[in-house]
């Protein structure tokens, strides 16, 4: 029915991106660009390297995005089904150990999955969804091109100002509460 992204969606990892580069690296980050330029860092490769290293050291310290947790509640209350959640997280053990970690520590009365998707994209997953919701129009756009899902929420946030595509089917919104109104309320019209 409906699966969540985790980063940027649920989980405020940007900021423990932006504390460990300038830490790291002394590199100020403008969160206008998810992916930052980053000394001796030549491709993606390097950069998802540096992802695992944050995620990785970090697993007490990131911090839920505001309402995301009390938004969850809400869905898993009305849902009646564990949260399911599809992250780019690398699906190496030690990373998906410390992502279950985090999650357990902010959702602790909310049964959820995870299914780590790595490299390949999640449209691919998305089958059986008829919502998702990320911080990428670049994960949304292709699964609602594709008619797999009827709605994608963006998720606003500073690196997904800049319009890669419009579909009608995707909202870009504010938060999580948001994403609960929404939701709540195009499912009551069908129950009706």
């Amino acid at each position: 029915m409906i699966a969540f992204d985790i980063d940027g969606v649920v989980l405020d990892f940007a900021s423990m991106l932006q504390k460990h580069v300038l830490i790291e690296f002394g590199v100020e980050w403008n969160k206008s660009t998810y992916y930052v330029e980053i000394p001796g860092v030549k491709d993606h490769n390097g950069f998802k390297e540096e992802i695992d290293k944050i995620v990785l050291n970090n697993v007490d310290t990131i911090n839920a995005i505001p309402k995301a947790i009390e938004s969850l509640e809400l869905f898993y209350k009305y849902l009646k089904t564990p949260i399911r959640f599809f992250t780019a997280r690398s699906n190496v053990p030690e990373i998906m150990e410390v992502t279950q970690a985090s999650l357990e520590r902010h959702l602790v009365d909310i049964e959820f999955d995870v299914v780590y998707v790595g490299e390949h994209k999640k449209d691919e997953y998305l089958t059986g969804y008829r919502h998702f919701v990320d911080d990428q129009q670049g994960n949304l756009l292709p699964a609602l091109n594709k008619n797999i899902i009827t709605c994608g929420y963006l998720i606003d946030q500073p690196w997904n100002q800049k319009v890669e595509g419009v579909h009608d089917g995707m909202i870009r919104i504010s938060n999580l509460e948001t994403v609960w109104n929404l939701f709540y309320n195009r499912e009551k019209r069908f129950l009706i």
